[in-house]
């Protein structure tokens, strides 16, 4: 409820005067209320003024004569004052203000008088919009969503498609909600509950009722062949087939006003907001009569009769329901269905009944279906979509500038019709009727530009140029698509690593379905650890790095899910049997075995604003030859590692630093007491001791011994052994680390560690790759390690103080490292190590192991190097003297030599 004006009776009271009211929705009421004083009742009564609340006593009004257009025009004066609020954050501000009202007169599809407006000079030109320089992040991430579908209908990979061939088009619930600020209030799903529950005929239906005046036999026997623009099918392999239906515009119109109508009469109160439009009304109640529904006039074209005797008027109807669809549908929904890229289509595996189909087309085809259609921009500048050019270019900037028209403001469409005259006589003719975007509902526009008044067609046109120059072009370099890619396919692992989570879970806490499986008897706490880390290598190595079977079975898999509109059922599984590293998984018996995770849609849908570029850029199937290297359509797929190398990241490595040096830093050692790191490659059955890097990794040239020795004692080795084991693990896949208090195996074992966690020596004793040859003798007191842990799962957020409280002072050394062992274990996330062998940086062909070579040492010498020289240079002139280097496992010390990599890219990402 809105305060309104208060108002002095004539007893000294005051109520208040044309008070304005809501619904649970936050919509205005038709009409304006009063508040009148009852006795006794502290707050009154309301009443509703009615549709003639600004003839009320307090209203005054006047007839002046003002100059319009060039003539004399007498407008109705109202002069009134009106209560405000002025919202800031939580503020409210009420004050009155008088105001005064000018009512002018004008003719059907009259433009309003130009409002004034803030003007900005672009090539001499002064626009009647002006951009926002901080529109908010909701803006933001609904442009996004906006872009991304000009982007995959004018993209590259529009250009390389065949003539012949359909893509289904993604997007996600900001672009059909452009206007509303509502997330949800238009979704794939409730279309097909709108068309499923309300508008799908049913028995006993007036249309079905041949008396009926809603009956049309055409339209009962095939109702989705007339409300669709064309019909979709798909073959057994799920291609895609469409066929252009051959129905007019006026057969398309008339089927969605039967249907709409039909089920207004059969009681339905979907649509009954839409009565008023699409029923005549009734002139003593002014209600809308029921017993009256508008139809079109009969034959092939629009009619509109202008004798006295006539109320024949098919245009104003067609806008009627272009008025009522926005409505239902939403302006983007809406602009979809009308022009063809959207449309239903009965199917009895989908929910309620229809499938909903949403097509790219490439746009030659583009360019048929608006001619055939009669879609034009609003604005002539922009040029018709239709315009034929040998340039692809030219015509990539002019469809998107239709396209953004057709969605950031609005289309119009051509209407054959004809004109029957008061003498009788008719005259065919073509009418254009616009369909214009809301410009203040949602506050898209609003936001995005300071202001947006357009007062004629060249406004929108200026409107959708300031979109493109700052919003689309941010897509149309490769470094913004190597961004999007990037980060996409980050976000498609998190969602399905979180499921992996869930259905592990499932398996090892919530069921004792693990205990089918003999190898996780000894320590299920560890195989519930370690198998989620091998999947996820898995996911990561296929979602990153994917094979043509590996790109359908993960990203493929959850592009057809969204094309569909269904849940994503993943599974993964690796048999034994053959060969690659992919095999190494397969000793895991869960992983033998498979598991399936499912993705609900609508968990798909929270992200797609983030996977757009994941789900448009895949395998191109004309590139036969080209499969086995991973050579993907369009030429923008690239992941780039300094795209992901944030600064975020690059505080984590610096954690994980300070952490492990602190860890050694516990102890007092010796001038030549000397340790011995070794590196080793793990399986789906835990840690292998004898899956070395020389064996595992000899393809980059790891064919020296996998370990190392240094000294704790010495800064400088101390800080390349940190650095090394950082690296190694960081950048080879299922690599981890065991570190020896000695140069010999059979030495005590000081720490056991990959990148994302810290293992006792049971849990390493508890997989089947131990030799008899390693010992595995702990250093530390493992009970204390255990004891530690268990207690800061308890309390994540225990202090050091309080955690040395808890333990007896003999065991204070053995829990500061364990403490340490446990934050070292904490810090990286899975999606913080990607599979960056398969990484573009250094080259797209990324099977090539000279590529993969070439990118291991760009990931070192680029980044690594670059961050632990910054490292040093933050510690002090105490550690000036330290140098970084590598302890290089490679044969021909590839990684530490300080050669040029050419092409080297930029550190800019630093």
């Amino acid at each position: 409820m809105f305060v309104g004006l208060p108002v002095e009776e004539e007893d000294g009271t005051f109520s208040r005067n044309l008070v304005l009211l809501n619904d649970r929705e936050g919509q205005m009421l038709h009409n304006r209320f009063k508040c009148a004083n009852i006795p006794g009742q502290p707050f009154g009564q309301f009443y509703d003024v009615g549709e003639e609340w600004y003839k009320e006593a307090n209203w005054e009004d006047d007839t002046r004569t003002i100059s319009f257009e060039g003539g004399d025009v007498n407008v109705k004066v109202l002069q009134y004052v009106r209560s405000m609020i002025w919202q800031t954050g939580r503020l409210f501000t009420p004050f009155i203000q008088e105001a005064e009202d000018r009512i002018i007169p004008v003719s059907a599809f009259k433009e309003h008088l130009p409002a004034e407006t803030i003007a900005r000079k672009i090539s001499r030109a002064r626009l009647e919009v002006a951009l926002n320089p901080n529109p908010d992040q909701r803006t933001l991430e609904k442009l996004k969503a906006l872009v991304s579908v000009i982007y995959q209908m004018t993209g590259e990979i529009s250009l390389k498609r065949k003539e012949t061939e359909i893509k289904p088009l993604f997007y996600s619930n900001d672009f059909l909600n452009l206007f509303n600020d509502e997330e949800d209030k238009y979704t794939i799903p409730k279309f097909r509950e709108i068309m499923g529950n309300h508008l799908a005929p049913k028995d006993g239906d007036p249309m079905n009722d041949p008396t009926h005046i809603l009956y049309d036999f055409n339209l009962v026997d095939d109702w989705m062949k007339f409300i669709n623009r064309h019909t979709v099918s798909r073959n057994a392999e799920g291609d895609l087939d469409l066929r252009l239906n051959d129905g007019t515009d006026k057969e398309f119109y008339n089927a969605w006003l039967t249907l709409i109508q039909n089920d207004i009469l059969r009681g339905g109160t979907r649509f009954i907001d839409y009565a008023r439009l699409l029923f005549k009304i009734d002139p003593a109640t002014g209600h809308p009569d029921l017993t009256q529904p508008k139809r079109f006039s009969l034959g092939t074209y629009f009619t509109v009769d202008e004798r006295a005797t006539s109320d024949t008027n098919d245009i104003a109807l067609v806008e009627a329901i272009d008025e009522a669809m926005t409505g239902i549908f939403g302006h983007t929904g809406y602009a979809l269905i009308f022009s063809g890229l959207m449309s239903f289509n009965e199917d009895d595996s989908s929910p309620n009944g229809i499938r909903v189909d949403s097509l790219l087309f490439s746009m030659r085809q583009l360019e048929r279906l608006f001619r055939r259609f009669g879609i034009k921009a609003l604005s002539s500048r922009l040029g018709d979509l239709i315009r034929y050019s040998r340039d692809h270019m030219e015509r990539k900037v002019i469809t998107i500038g239709v396209l953004s028209s057709l969605f950031l403001t609005g289309l119009s469409h051509i209407v054959k019709c004809i004109k029957i005259t008061e003498s009788g006589q008719q005259e065919l003719f073509g009418t254009a009727i616009r369909v214009a975007a809301p410009s203040t509902e949602g506050g898209v526009l609003n936001d995005y530009f300071l202001r947006y008044e357009p007062s004629y067609s060249e406004s929108y046109a200026r409107a959708a140029n300031l979109f493109i120059n700052r919003e689309y072009k941010k897509y149309s370099s490769d470094i913004n698509l190597k961004k999007e890619n990037t980060f996409g396919r980050g976000k498609l692992e998190e969602k399905v690593y979180e499921q992996i989570d869930i259905e592990l879970k499932r398996i090892f806490v919530d069921t004792i379905e693990w205990q089918q499986f003999e190898q996780f008897q000894d320590n299920p706490a560890l195989w519930h650890l370690w198998t989620g880390i091998m999947l996820k290598s898995i996911v990561s190595r296929s979602i990153d790095f994917p094979t043509d079977a590996m790109d359908s079975k993960f990203v493929g898999e959850i592009r057809n899910a969204i094309m569909n509109q269904r849940d994503a059922h993943i599974e993964i599984k690796i048999e034994r049997g053959g060969r690659g590293r992919l095999q190494a998984y397969a000793s895991n018996a869960l992983i033998h075995r498979g598991i399936t995770i499912t993705i609900p849609y609508s968990e798909l849908m929270t992200i797609i604003n983030d996977i757009y570029f994941t789900l448009v850029f895949g395998f191109d199937d004309r590139w036969e030859k080209h499969k086995q290297l991973g050579y993907m359509s369009p030429s923008g797929y690239e992941l780039a590692f300094g795209m992901h190398w944030t600064g975020e990241l690059q505080g984590k490595v610096m954690k994980a630093y300070n952490t492990l040096w602190q860890m050694f830093k516990l102890e007092e050692y010796g001038p030549n007491e000397e340790y011995k790191a070794y590196f080793y490659v793990g399986s789906g059955g835990g840690f292998s001791l004898k899956r070395r890097l020389h064996v595992s990794y000899a393809r980059l040239g790891f064919e020296s011994p996998n370990s190392f020795p240094f000294k704790p004692g010495n800064d400088m080795e101390l800080h390349k052994a940190i650095q090394s084991i950082l690296f190694y693990t960081f950048s080879l896949p299922d690599v981890f680390c065991v570190i020896k208090t000695g140069t010999h195996t059979n030495d005590d074992t000081f720490l056991v560690s990959n990148i994302f966690s810290t293992f006792s020596t049971v849990d390493v004793m508890s997989s089947s790759g131990v030799g008899d040859t390693f010992s595995l003798n702990p250093y530390w007191d493992e009970s204390v390690r255990a004891a530690v842990f268990h207690y800061l799962e308890q309390n994540p957020y225990a202090t050091i103080e309080e955690l040395l409280d808890y333990f007896p002072e003999e065991y204070h050394l053995n829990v500061r490292v364990a403490r340490l062992q446990y934050e070292l274990g904490k810090i990286f996330s899975p999606t913080d190590i990607r599979f960056f062998l398969g990484f573009h940086d250094m080259g797209t062909n990324t099977h090539d192991n000279p590529t993969q070579k070439r990118m291991l040492a760009y990931i070192y010498q680029a980044y690594f190097k670059k961050l632990f020289e910054i490292m040093v240079e933050q510690m002090g002139e105490e550690a000036a003297y330290l140098y970084v280097n590598l302890f290089d496992l490679t044969i021909d010390d590839y990684l530490s030599r300080e050669i040029r990599l050419n092409p080297f890219p930029p550190l800019e990402y630093l």
